[in-house]
């Protein structure tokens, strides 16, 4: 190889740092068998704040009071269609065959 060919194919210290740093980030992307990470979050699901130190009662309770409150939120529903029905009971149709 001549000198001139040599000084133009090395790279200058930045330009090793950069192509290091561009390598790191690849590397850190990917497995060992060259997939994709998914990204790690910060945030904790829910349930496994629940049950993390939650033992065989402790879920029993939970599924009780999750029930109770569907039956409990259920209600006020449940009742305005009774009392809508009650009230249209009261106000239904005259009737035709009779003659006031």
């Amino acid at each position: 190889m001549d000198e001139n060919e040599l000084e133009s194919s090395t790279l200058g210290a930045s330009e090793v740092n950069t192509l290091i740093k561009a390598a790191e980030l690849k590397i850190d992307n990917t497995d060992f068998a060259g997939k994709k990470k998914k990204k790690q979050s910060d945030t904790t699901s829910f349930s496994k704040i629940l049950f993390t130190f939650a033992d065989g009662k402790d879920k029993m309770h939970i599924t009780l009071a999750f029930i109770a409150a569907l039956v409990s939120g259920a209600g006020m529903p449940s009742a305005s269609f009774l009392f809508g029905n009650i009230i249209n009971g009261f106000g239904g149709k005259p009737n035709e065959d009779v003659i006031i």
